[in-house]
């Protein structure tokens, strides 16, 4: 390793979430102009939900790595701004799904629109391979951060 050759603060940078503090940055604020009333974290709730059916509070925590106090507080705004709704299961009170609503799903593709156009200037010049490899190494880079965790 101490042979290798590369931006020490670059890897740091990126490790500490500058890039994804950037590209949150920039979405929010694209958002805002398009008058979506959506942070980062309502907007990736909203996505889930639009692509699972009926998830539990749990299940969402879990799934977008979200502490379960902040889970539900994105929740209860969501809910007041008529973007989901809470279900309580039957067979289990404590326990709610969460639903999309019809105005969350407009709402989330109008935020969609916007996100590709993001997305596209964020990743301009890269090719799929280099995406492709890209995303492998994060996904080295999550692993070996969360059995680091796990032994630790």
């Amino acid at each position: 390793m101490q042979d290798l050759k590369f931006d020490v603060k670059l890897i740091y940078a990126i490790l500490n979430g500058k890039i994804s503090h950037e590209v949150d940055r920039k979405l929010v604020n694209d958002f805002k102009r398009h008058d979506i009333p959506l942070n980062v974290e309502q907007w990736s709730i909203l996505l889930f939900l639009q692509n699972n059916a009926t998830p539990t509070q749990q299940e969402l925590s879990d799934s977008l790595f979200i502490s379960k106090p902040n889970i539900t507080r994105l929740i209860n705004k969501l809910e007041k701004k008529g973007f989901v709704q809470r279900t309580i299961k039957e067979e289990d009170k404590r326990c709610n799904t969460i639903n999309i609503t019809k105005k969350g799903i407009k709402i989330t593709e109008k935020a969609m629109k916007t996100s590709y156009i993001a997305l596209h200037a964020t990743l301009k010049g890269m090719k799929v391979s280099e995406l492709r490899t890209a995303q492998e190494l994060l996904l080295k880079i999550f692993n070996n951060i969360s059995e680091y965790n796990f032994h630790h």
